[in-house]
């Protein structure tokens, strides 16, 4: 996924970095305005972190609404010209967070970093846990060959899976059957599952979310992003049967998964990434101030789901948290500009915190600014 910043169009959130060891997650906030602090939409976002709260169960259950009813409704709009305030970011904290992995490091210790043993182990012991696979079963060793075996495969394409052991001179890489077995691999692919299939969800990644959750849980703690960040969809192509599956006639692949990726804009690192299932389960919070929207990305430190929209910018700027980006014209709480412009010019509105902008490129663009 390409994570440029420079996109035409997307939101830009910056939260503002106060102390060295506000990223410390087991720090306790010492004020009324703590609100996760990741936030997206449907179209590219940028993102300046600094500030992480704390995730524990006791406060997310106490969040309440940080702002007046004033902030979310009569928002009154003028042609003044007016200051808005910027928060500055701390860089000084965008660090590798492990010892674990120096300049002296192999490959090994980096996939490690992100795909542990305990998590290895846990896999192990989810598929030798069914009495069907007693006998056939697996071990640490052979599901790291495994590993090893699916990862290669994404670099060597091949139109059938056992493509990959065929001993067809045309067709035929020694490397697979170096590491594994044909038949192995096939009977690991089979008895693999991460989950209790008589327990009944509502979680469409019930069959995965154990280990997805694990793994994003290492992208967010080993490292701690610079101020630069782009949340963007993406498109994995898919053309199965799901429930869940889209289809976005703008995308290349225009059928497959969509997923919300959170991604630094320096060096391309993925800090999460949320796959969309039609449903938000991540939504908890209901504030009927900020719409459907808003509240998601009240309630869940991950990458989110969000739009822009006056009242939601009103709420990050609130919390410390820089936001600028496109918004569509007949969101709620957006000023009128009827004057037709010229290719390059430019109409504004401002209120508090606010300045709204409207631009003519091919077509009229409207963006949102809280600096």
């Amino acid at each position: 996924m390409n994570t440029n910043c420079k996109r035409r169009r997307g939101n830009c959130y910056s939260i503002e970095n106060e102390s060295n060891d506000m990223y410390d997650k087991s720090s306790e906030s010492d004020s009324d305005t703590t609100v996760n602090n990741i936030y997206t939409r449907k179209k590219a976002i940028f993102i300046c972190l600094t500030k992480v709260p704390s995730t524990s169960e006791s406060e997310d259950d106490n969040i309440e609404d940080p702002l007046p009813s004033t902030f979310f409704h009569n928002i009154q709009w003028t042609m003044e010209n007016a200051e808005l305030t910027f928060h500055n970011f701390n860089i000084s904290n965008s660090v590798l967070q492990t010892e674990d992995i120096n300049f002296s490091s192999v490959i090994l210790d980096y996939f490690e970093s992100f795909f542990s043993p305990d998590l290895v182990g846990f896999i192990v012991d989810k598929a030798n846990n069914d009495m069907r696979n007693v006998k056939i079963g697996t071990s640490v060793d052979k599901l790291y060959s495994f590993l090893a075996c699916t990862l290669l495969m994404s670099r060597n394409k091949k139109l059938r899976l056992g493509e990959y052991w065929s001993r067809n001179k045309l067709l035929k890489t020694d490397i697979f059957s170096e590491i594994m077995c044909r038949d192995r691999y096939f009977v690991l692919l089979k008895i693999l599952y991460f989950s209790d299939n008589n327990q009944n969800s509502s979680d469409r990644l019930q069959k995965i979310s154990s280990v997805s959750s694990r793994i994003q849980k290492s992208f967010k703690d080993l490292f701690y992003s610079f101020q630069n960040l782009c949340i963007d969809e993406s498109l994995l192509l898919y053309k199965g049967r799901l429930s869940f599956k889209q289809y976005m006639p703008a995308k290349r692949s225009r059928f497959g998964i969509k997923t919300y990726v959170l991604c630094d804009c320096k060096i391309g690192y993925v800090l999460d990434i949320i796959v969309y299932t039609g449903s938000d389960p991540y939504v908890t919070e209901n504030m009927e101030n900020i719409g459907k929207t808003g509240n998601i990305v009240l309630t869940t430190f991950e990458i989110v789901l969000g739009k822009s929209s006056p009242a939601l910018f009103n709420l990050l700027h609130a919390n410390v948290t820089n936001a600028c980006g496109t918004v569509k014209r007949r969101r709620k709480g957006i000023p009128v500009m009827n004057r037709k412009l010229e290719k390059g010019e430019v109409d504004f509105r401002t209120s508090n915190n606010l300045l709204a902008l409207k631009w003519r490129d091919k077509r009229d663009i409207l963006m949102l600014s809280t600096y």
